[in-house]
């Protein structure tokens, strides 16, 4: 699933054309055709797994097998996540849902459409029915750093942010091993040997009864 924890955001330095997931009932689809992202878009990534944060739609380069006949128009994947009023057709995120978001601290860069916790989906009623909520990821903690397989993924998808204002994640550095014990010298212990044995002789020969 979605690694919140690892979650950065990074804004599309360039349009972008990506297939777009979204839900029927307890089903996700994709898009039949790719989706033009516009330039200055912002995405959600943790390094595998990219979404956009208007509107929380799963992103893809390839394309995917789960396609559904009641596909609806374009233009309603670039409708952004209603956060009460408006005048799509809400639905409110089942409360467990919610109550995680409330308790994860917002990232500032977010839009004000997509910052604060989704309270309710968008909508779409095809001709033959069926709903098709967004699919969104999690709200993510601020203040993480940006490994270079997250990079690396921001540049297979085009995207290109301010390195400046970035936490490059450090290389782990290998745990210190202990210092190798100390072995005695063969000379040693045969000195410490000795010394035990020459011990031991004295003391039997001082509790020894003398001869009659």
């Amino acid at each position: 699933g979605f690694d919140f924890h690892r979650a950065i955001v990074v804004r599309l330095n360039r349009p972008k054309l990506v297939y777009l997931s979204y839900r029927v009932g307890d089903h996700v689809f994709w898009t039949k055709e790719k989706v033009q992202l516009a330039k200055g878009e912002k995405l959600i990534s943790d390094g595998k797994i990219a979404a956009r944060t208007r509107c929380g739609n799963q992103v893809s380069e390839r394309a995917r097998n789960a396609i559904s006949p009641q596909e609806p128009p374009t233009a309603v994947f670039d409708q952004p996540m209603q956060v009460g009023g408006g005048t799509g057709t809400q639905v409110p995120f089942p409360s467990d849902f919610e109550s995680a978001l409330l308790t994860r601290p917002q990232f500032p860069e977010l839009d004000p459409a997509a910052a604060g916790p989704p309270r309710s989906g968008l909508f779409f009623i095809p001709p033959g029915g069926g709903f098709f909520p967004p699919v969104f990821p999690p709200a993510i903690p601020s203040g993480g750093c940006e490994t270079a397989a997250e990079e690396k993924h921001e540049q297979r998808l085009g995207i290109k942010d301010d390195e400046k204002k970035e936490k490059h994640c450090s290389s782990p550095t290998p745990f210190p091993g202990l210092p190798p014990a100390t072995v005695p010298e063969p000379g040693t212990i045969l000195l410490v040997s000795s010394g035990l044995a020459g011990v031991y002789l004295r003391y039997r020969r001082k509790s020894a009864k003398p001869w009659e």
